[in-house]
């Protein structure tokens, strides 16, 4: 059986995750945690004094599968053999995106610094002890989504370098199982966020000479992903919500356009807090 979870719109930190205030409108994001047997533990106690990874964006959806192995009976004289379940085991996969076109100057620009953190906590084994060590177990943590597994495999693909040929972006594919059943669901509670209100437009007024928002038009354009301003065959505009305060590009609008926020020079995520459409590489 075969689930696919699309990504959530947005959802409220447990208490498992951070510690963010309850009327935080920005997006959880997704947590990969060392843990240790048992796993059956609540998820509360599980990741206690453990080491964790956040990620740069969140995925944009999760694939979990379920399997059963079945056996048979052996049979006596003619009868149909019996089948029965002989094991059963789950598995995640997920992919992670991973870009470092903008970061502080005192940062690596080496994406694979960042992607390298998450195979020494999860793949890397100890070669020289004799001793047979047990995989180090793997929480992934969204919101109100978790899942235990070990790490049965890690692709990287590098996709955008730099002039000098330090890899800037990368996407890895990770692949959690576990033989046995799972189906987690943690407590998460719903997000204070604010909803769009349509503001109709005047006729013969557009985003550009509209009196009423005019100190906002180009906010508003960015917002309604209008590419012209002077339009006018747009009847209405989504503003947002009335609770937000002033926002400006690399807050409200920010969270849902693809781009860069100037405020603080990381990528903006999309409004789920995944990656945003990465730039094309250009050609000298």
């Amino acid at each position: 059986m075969t689930q696919q979870t699309p990504a959530a719109a947005s959802t409220t930190p447990t208490a498992s995750t951070t510690n963010s205030a309850a009327a935080s409108t920005k997006p959880v994001k997704a947590i990969l945690y060392t843990v240790e047997d048992p796993i059956d533990r609540p998820v509360s106690t599980l990741i206690q004094n453990e080491q964790s990874f956040e990620v740069q964006f969140n995925p944009a959806s999760l694939k979990v599968s379920l399997a059963n192995s079945l056996k048979e009976n052996e049979r006596s004289g003619s009868s149909r053999a019996a089948q029965y379940v002989d094991s059963s085991s789950s598995n995640l996969t997920v992919e992670l995106i991973f870009d470092t076109t903008q970061i502080e100057s005192n940062e690596s620009p080496d994406v694979r610094v960042k992607t390298g953190q998450i195979a020494n906590l999860f793949m890397k084994t100890e070669d020289d002890s004799d001793e047979q060590v047990p995989p180090q177990k793997c929480l992934f943590l969204w919101g109100s989504f978790a899942f235990v597994g070990i790490m049965e495999s890690f692709d990287e693909t590098l996709d955008f370098f730099s002039s000098e040929g330090v890899p800037l972006r990368s996407t890895i594919s990770l692949k959690l199982s576990e033989s046995r059943f799972q189906f987690r669901t943690e407590e998460a509670k719903k997000a204070n966020t604010t909803t769009p209100k349509l503001s109709p437009l005047p006729p013969g007024k557009t985003v550009a000479n509209n009196d009423d928002h005019n100190k906002d038009w180009r906010e508003e354009a960015l917002y309604n992903g209008i590419e012209s301003v002077r339009n006018t065959a747009q009847k209405t505009i989504a503003k947002p919500g009335s609770n937000q305060k002033d926002p400006g590009l690399g807050e409200a609008l920010g969270q849902g356009i693809p781009g860069f926020d100037d405020t603080n020079s990381e990528p903006i995520a999309n409004n789920n807090g995944s990656a945003p459409t990465p730039p094309s590489p250009v050609e000298a």
